[in-house]
């Protein structure tokens, strides 16, 4: 029996006595590459087609603007709680 206790003591100092170190995961390459340049207006006396390479450029624009600030906002939160968790 007094074995036993031993052994136990041992195993739960082991385990108190070993530091566990965390890191938060890094941002994966693929989300920090910049958004795609936007199209260069042709330069054409017809405003249909201006007007649809602008729409086409702010609808990328837009598209870009929403998927980095969702990841940005998503990222600084995670970091939050799990350096809030100690």
């Amino acid at each position: 029996m007094r074995s036993a206790i031993v052994v136990s003591l041992l195993f739960l100092t082991g385990c108190v006595a070993t530091p566990v170190t965390r890191e938060f995961p890094a941002v994966p390459a693929g989300l920090t590459t910049a958004c795609d340049a936007l199209v260069l207006v042709p330069t054409t006396d017809r405003l249909s087609v201006v007007l649809t390479t602008v729409v086409k450029n702010y609808a990328q624009y837009q598209e870009c603007s929403i998927r980095v600030d969702a990841w940005n906002t998503w990222y600084t939160e995670q970091k939050k709680i799990f350096d809030s968790v100690k």
